[in-house]
């Protein structure tokens, strides 16, 4: 069976690198790091991820989610947002963009990996569940 793939994207390419062998090594996820939000819509449906992780300055993160959400390819991928800033407008704003879970400067890996899994098992099932229902209505 093929591994769960989570995108994550930021430009500090030495996080990205910390973050992809965290991910690898403790689970079954596969992870595919963008180092910038340019092109963020042809990457996901490029690489067809099962879940989207931004980490990174939250202004930077809205309009890459606005254009995920806006597009029918991708506007069912889960998004998740890492960060070490927090307020209550940043993270309603970012949940009004779509996003499923906004983390709070995550300190335990497993946690993480544990959640990003979750996720990335709640898209692939919906995925299916519509691949289902459209397949089903072609037949009636």
């Amino acid at each position: 069976m093929e591994p769960t793939k989570i995108m994550v994207i930021d430009d500090h390419l030495d996080w990205l690198h910390n973050v992809r062998s965290r991910i690898q090594a403790v689970s079954d996820l596969r992870c595919i790091p963008l180092p910038s939000y340019k092109n963020v819509v042809r990457q996901a449906i490029r690489f067809a991820p099962a879940v989207i992780v931004f980490n990174g300055a939250l202004e930077e993160c809205y309009a890459p989610m606005r254009e995920l959400k806006g597009n029918y390819l991708t506007k069912d991928i889960p998004m998740v947002v890492l960060t070490d800033e927090y307020d209550e407008d940043s993270k309603i704003k970012a949940y009004t963009y779509g996003c499923i879970d906004f983390i709070v400067d995550p300190k335990e890996s497993d946690d993480l990996v544990d959640r990003l899994r979750s996720y990335g098992c709640l898209g692939l099932i919906d995925v299916k569940l519509k691949r289902l229902i459209r397949e089903g209505s072609k037949v009636s």
